[in-house]
């Protein structure tokens, strides 16, 4: 028996690559799927490209926002609340999938119901994603949920949403009201609130391209600083609602990088700051150290919970 799984395409101005990526869903060789295609108020051709599927028989449902949201994660928990399948699939509208997606990673978690989701390398090279060859021996790893969490959501080794596959009856109320809350990274704490469900499956192959361009939503955030003011919001529902402390080191880390973010645009290579002196990423750390050493650290390493 194969479960019905539901693809949703959130979708904010990405005409450009809109046909690619429904292509690439309508093309899985796993067949047993609906689609939900959900259109942010987009301004470029997204609604004509999406017309052009309409009478599509797995093309269940399209909703037009009037207005926008201001974050993609509002698109998930619509997309979510519609579904109708077993398993969920977020299909951003500016990445693609290779055609065995859908069938590898639904195959893995029937094998393994202990798990909550499964997720697959990503590659951002095109050419190397058009000539791709399935590896019939491609290794799998399987993660305790807390131990995922620790190896890849508080290292920085982020899953891309695209190339996941999760179970719906583990998702929350409570999560899907939460994630909202985020512009650029509710997708890090649902993938640590689902960790938290199930054991996590790595797929060791590349069947997800994600596409890295000017306009990406993600890549202007880790530009200009929102990406990482927001990673210390989501440290604190860690912390406060997961019992999930990050620890020190990784602290560390994130306050260095907002730091030299927020100093550098600034300060760095500006003609007011000593006359035209360029601040060393040293220094900045060093200001750093004692702007955070009796806020963010303190806050977090007092009461800590989990190391």
């Amino acid at each position: 028996m194969n479960p019905l799984v539901s693809v949703i395409i959130p979708n904010y101005n990405h005409a450009a690559f809109l046909t690619q990526r429904i292509d690439s869903v309508l093309n899985q060789t796993y067949s047993n799927f609906e689609i939900i295609i959900l259109d942010d108020c987009s301004v470029d051709d997204s609604k004509k490209i999406i017309e052009s599927y309409r009478n599509e028989r797995r093309l269940k449902q399209i909703i037009y926002n009037n207005t926008n949201s201001g974050s993609t994660f509002k698109q998930w928990k619509t997309g979510i609340e519609l579904s109708q399948g077993k398993y969920i699939w977020i299909a951003e509208s500016d990445d693609l999938a290779h055609p065995s997606f859908l069938q590898v990673l639904t195959a893995l978690l029937i094998k393994n119901p202990d798990c909550s989701f499964v997720f697959c390398d990503s590659v951002t090279d095109i050419d190397l994603y058009c000539n791709k060859a399935i590896n019939e021996n491609t290794e799998v790893e399987i993660y305790d949920g807390r131990s995922f969490i620790f190896q890849h959501n508080i290292k920085a080794k982020f899953v891309n949403s695209s190339s996941v596959l999760f179970k719906k009856s583990e998702i929350s109320n409570t999560i899907l009201a939460d994630i909202v809350d985020f512009k650029y990274s509710g997708d890090w704490l649902f993938w640590t609130s689902l960790a938290l469900k199930g054991n996590v499956i790595r797929y060791m192959d590349e069947l997800n391209f994600y596409r890295r361009h000017p306009a990406s939503v993600s890549d202007i955030a880790f530009k200009n600083g929102k990406y990482l003011l927001e990673a210390f919001k989501i440290m604190y529902y860690f912390k406060s609602k997961l019992n999930i402390y990050p620890g020190k080191s990784q602290i560390k880390k994130w306050s260095s990088a907002w730091a030299i973010n927020k100093l550098q645009k600034k300060v760095k290579n500006s003609v007011l700051f000593f006359y035209s002196f360029k601040i060393s990423n040293w220094m900045i750390i060093y200001y750093l150290y004692y702007v955070t050493k009796y806020t963010w650290y303190n806050w977090f390493h007092k009461d800590k919970l989990y190391h």
